[in-house]
């Protein structure tokens, strides 16, 4: 499996626990389906943004402002909302604001190290 395969993994699998974990804040129906929809287009946009950016800095800024624009997007649209226990900063929730950036950057981390783990170790020089 490539780099981008890994990525994908550590970041579906990790959106996938930060969705079920802050579900109770959202007042989307709590649906494995959901979740799973949800994390699956998170993990998309941390692999797109991975593509652009070549530094880890780079990388959290731009799925900041890529959760930002995301979330304001959907909250306009509708398309979901929150329960007053959801922690904001003006209308957008905090927790979906954190979670693009933090869960992008270590799962770019944890494919990387998989990564090297599988490499071959270099010979000895003579």
């Amino acid at each position: 499996m490539g780099e981008r395969g890994r990525l994908a993994g550590w970041a579906l699998a990790l959106n996938l626990g930060w969705e079920v974990a802050q579900a109770p804040l959202n007042t989307c129906p709590a649906a494995p389906r959901t979740w799973m929809r949800a994390a699956a287009g998170d993990a998309a946009l941390t692999i797109v943004v991975a593509e652009l950016t070549a530094r880890r800095v780079h990388l959290a800024a731009g799925l900041t402002a890529t959760a930002l624009a995301v979330e304001a997007h959907a909250l306009a649209r509708g398309r979901w909302s929150y329960r007053p226990a959801m922690p904001t900063i003006g209308r957008v929730g905090l927790l979906p604001l954190a979670q693009l950036p933090l869960v992008g950057v270590t799962a770019t981390v944890l494919a990387r190290r998989e990564r090297r783990a599988r490499q071959p170790p270099r010979p000895a020089p003579r």
